[in-house]
């Protein structure tokens, strides 16, 4: 027998595991995951930044959240 799940099925539970894994992560993981999902790299002032959330306990930075794995979102389409 052969699954016959829909592709995004599967992509959609990957990204609900993957931000439900994030939320027990530190805060400047959570951003870091977040920009790498959208823009595939870090770059020295995503650095800087990630550094910054680390130093400052009171910075929590933008984590990676539901809405960036939505299909036709910026982050979603860059894959």
């Amino acid at each position: 027998m052969t699954d016959t799940t829909p592709e995004p099925m599967i992509e959609t539970a990957a990204f609900a595991d993957l931000e439900h894994w994030s939320q027990e992560r530190h805060a400047w993981q959570r951003d870091a995951l977040r920009r790498l999902f959208q823009n595939g790299v870090l770059t020295d002032l995503d650095i800087d930044a990630l550094a910054e959330i680390c130093l400052n306990p009171a910075a929590s930075g933008k984590p990676i959240e539901k809405t960036h794995f939505a299909v036709g979102s910026p982050s979603y389409s860059s894959l």
